[in-house]
């Protein structure tokens, strides 16, 4: 009896066969987003791999083993057989005999679900497939992991109920904000600029409709006219046509923005849109008071509501007392006061703010260095006169700057008047400017902000302190000949103490004394010490004066050292001045340039520009006639040359190459008078250095730069070493050492005119 009992346990067990358990494993998690068919670049190449691996042997017959994606998820899908070592066939692995193509499940469409037909033979002891997925199209909406479901019927090799995760959906929030709530009336609805920032790559959905904005009733916006105007990332994200990149809705109240990029960014991305407008549609159905946009889209965006102004009540203004005459060139000069007025109480609503932008010339004074994420603090902004304001409780946030431009001081309310009995008289007095060195004219502050004051104050005027100017006619000079007369050149203050006589100042990051003033002669021209220097008028007392051409390399400065500055306007004069103009100096008028610390305090402050005042001393004609006897010749392919008639040798021939003709500058530097001690190499660097005169000439073997006194010029080749000596085209040889170099293309010569 317990015979038959053990007989019929082992019989039952041999009909019911079990199997060691299957695994299915990805080749690697992709990082998807919803809305896309992936691969992007080419959708009928693999996306991903699912390898299915069956370890034991498998009772021979075909098993059947469906795959099913998610809900709306499709993909064409096959499988296929391990690939031998040397990818040249591919085979069975294991015991599978046979493997039918995957096949979309019969009832079902769009490819979401596939059954597989695997039939095993009795060879091998473990048995491997893949399953591979393209076209695989990710649905709007989607978010999370993505993942595959196996189901297999009893007795089959392969597990049932496997998930297997594929992808994940990335998902990231767009950024909305504004950079100012302006106030919006019936006649003007211009508002701030637009900040739209993904916090990770493809956050912006792709398509028309990836942010909209949705206005209050009442209001409707404007066609834009402009779309991305900063960018930091992916630019093709970004709108760039307003007619086709920008849509606004049939009753106007929605206006939507597009992403243009199917597939979303590459990198996070930042940018602005500037000039949006709202206009007031209609005046009943408008509600005074903020303006809140309700934001949406395809992205998705934070905040959901966004303000983005307000819309009438506005009783304030802003007035300017007596004009100040300021100065060019100097830093922290003081404006004018002016008055903000609040005509009813509570009219300046809190935390709204007050901007104050200076127009061209000026920027507000500065404290600090400055950077990115350590912006400079104004040093002299705006404080309340608190004799002459009448405040009814009222409260301001410190003033600060706008961006780091330093021409936007903002502020905000603190505290309001709701519930005065009248409205506060703001009296702000004491705050400075640095004034561009050349600004003449006013300075206009435009006021702005989220308060509803708007307008332009007038709060100084600039005058340029110190003039030049020139005495007698103005000469025509030649080019080539030494020391010729121009005119005699007068400096002249408006003011006394317009002249500077002690303490320092920052220029190109160099620090001068204040008590220098400076006369900038043009480059190429070489000038000799004035042959009298006299105070005409004012009681200006003057050090010394000398003559330097190390404040900027390659030009000549006067350099004039005040001991005490005036007390009565002064004016100096400058007699007997003459120049030598090199052949790099082009026709024309030849100016001098009234500069230096002295003068020009706020010159690390303002690009362009750097000089107070300037004026024609001479101008260039024609060159002076060429001595032949100082003549040089060379010869292409001849290891000859000619100086003065006087024949040398030479060890490399001048050649032609590409069209350009080259000379050694070696033997070209000896035919300019050049000696040996005047030609200095440094291996090192593969440089070499000619000195003649005051000039210092520098070339770099496969360098395009030609150096003259520190200054570079751009050649069209770059010079080469050739037989052990450097050799330059003859354009760049005549131009290094301000001589004339002339091409023959008869006698196939060069001549060298000093």
């Amino acid at each position: 009896m317990i015979l038959g009992t053990l007989l019929l346990i082992i019989s039952f067990l041999a009909a019911s066969p079990v199997f060691a358990s299957s695994t299915f494993t990805t080749s690697t998690n992709q990082s998807v987003n919803a809305g896309l068919v992936y691969p992007q670049d080419d959708p009928d190449q693999v996306f991903n791999q699912i390898m299915v691996e069956i370890p034991g042997k498998v009772i021979p017959g075909t098993y059947l083993l469906n795959m099913a994606l998610p809900a709306d998820c499709y993909s064409v899908a096959r499988a296929v057989y391990a690939k031998v070592p040397s990818g040249e066939t591919s085979q069975l692995e294991g015991n599978i005999s046979a493997m039918g193509i995957g096949t979309p499940k019969s009832g079902t469409n769009a490819y979401n679900e596939w059954n597989f037909r695997a039939t095993f033979g009795n060879e091998g002891t473990m048995s491997r497939f893949y399953i591979e997925l393209s076209n695989f199209h990710v649905p709007s909406g989607v978010t999370g992991d993505i993942n595959v479901s196996f189901t297999a019927s009893p007795g089959s090799p392969f597990s049932g109920n496997e998930a297997v995760k594929i992808a994940t959906v990335e998902s990231g929030t767009v950024k909305i904000s504004i950079n100012e709530e302006n106030s919006i009336t019936s006649s003007s609805g211009k508002i701030g600029t637009i900040r739209i920032t993904e916090d990770r790559a493809k956050a912006l959905r792709s398509g028309a409709n990836s942010i909209n904005m949705k206005l209050p009733n009442g209001f409707t916006w404007a066609k834009p006219t402009s779309g991305g105007v900063y960018v930091w990332g992916d630019a093709e994200v970004v709108p760039a046509d307003a007619d086709t990149d920008f849509a606004i809705d049939q009753n106007g109240s929605r206006l939507k923005i597009s992403c243009p990029k199917a597939a979303g960014s590459s990198s996070p991305t930042y940018y602005s849109i500037s000039g949006l407008e709202v206009l007031v549609e209609n005046e009943l159905y408008a509600a005074k008071g903020d303006i809140y946009v309700t934001v949406g889209g395809d992205s998705a965006v934070d905040p959901k509501k966004l303000l983005i102004g307000k819309y009438g009540g506005y009783n304030s203004q802003l007035t300017a007392a007596e004009l100040p005459e300021i100065k060019a060139g100097r830093a922290g000069e003081e404006i004018a006061e002016f008055t903000l007025e609040e005509t009813d109480p509570g009219a300046l609503t809190e935390g709204r703010t007050i901007t104050l932008k200076v127009g061209d010339g000026v920027k507000w004074s500065r404290l600090g260095s400055g950077t990115s994420s350590d912006p400079y603090l104004p040093s002299d902004p705006p404080i309340i006169d608190m004799d002459k304001s009448d405040l009814q409780g009222i409260e301001l946030n410190e003033w600060v700057f706008a961006g780091n431009d330093c021409t936007t001081l903002k502020t905000s309310v603190k505290k309001s008047t709701s519930g005065a009995n009248k409205g506060a008289t703001i009296v702000f007095k004491e705050a400075c400017v640095d004034v561009k060195g050349n600004f003449e004219g006013d300075v206009n502050v435009t006021v702005g902000g989220s308060c509803g004051l708007s307008g332009v104050l007038t709060v100084a005027k600039s005058i340029i302190p110190v003039t030049i100017s020139i005495e007698g006619d103005c000469p025509n000079l030649v080019t080539g000949k030494q020391e010729q007369a121009v005119a005699d050149i007068i400096i002249a203050e408006k003011k006394p103490n317009c002249i500077m006589d002690t303490g320092f100042v920052t220029i190109d990051g160099k620090e001068y004394p204040k008590r220098e003033i400076w006369l900038e002669f043009p480059q190429g021209v070489t000038p000799t010490r004035p042959e009298k220097m006299e105070v005409l008028e004012g009681d200006i007392i003057l050090d010394k004066y000398t003559l330097r051409d190390n404040v900027v390399p390659g030009r000549w400065y006067m350099v004039i050292e005040t001991k005490y500055r005036s007390f009565n306007p002064s004016k100096i004069k400058f007699s007997g001045i003459k120049f030598t103009l090199d052949r790099s100096v082009p026709d024309g008028p030849l100016e001098v340039k009234l500069k230096g610390p002295g003068l020009l305090q706020s010159a690390d402050v303002f690009s362009g520009p750097d000089y107070m005042s300037k004026v024609a001393v001479a101008s260039n004609g024609t060159a002076a006639p060429v001595d032949l006897e100082s003549s040089s010749v060379f010869k292409i392919g001849d290891k000859k040359y000619t100086v003065g008639g006087v024949e040398k040798a030479m060890d490399i021939a001048p050649f032609v190459e590409n069209g350009r003709t080259y000379l050694p500058m070696r033997f070209a530097a000896y035919a300019l008078g050049l000696s040996e001690t005047d030609i200095l190499w440094e291996p090192s660097t593969s440089t070499a250095t000619f000195i003649k005169g005051n000039k210092t000439v520098q070339v770099k073997d496969g360098s395009d730069k030609l150096y003259i006194n520190g200054v570079s010029i751009t050649m069209d080749v770059p010079a080469q070493v050739k037989e052990g000596y450097f050799v330059v085209p003859i354009r760049f040889i005549g131009q290094a050492f301000s001589v004339e170099a002339k091409w023959d293309n008869v006698s196939q010569t060069v001549t060298l005119s000093i």
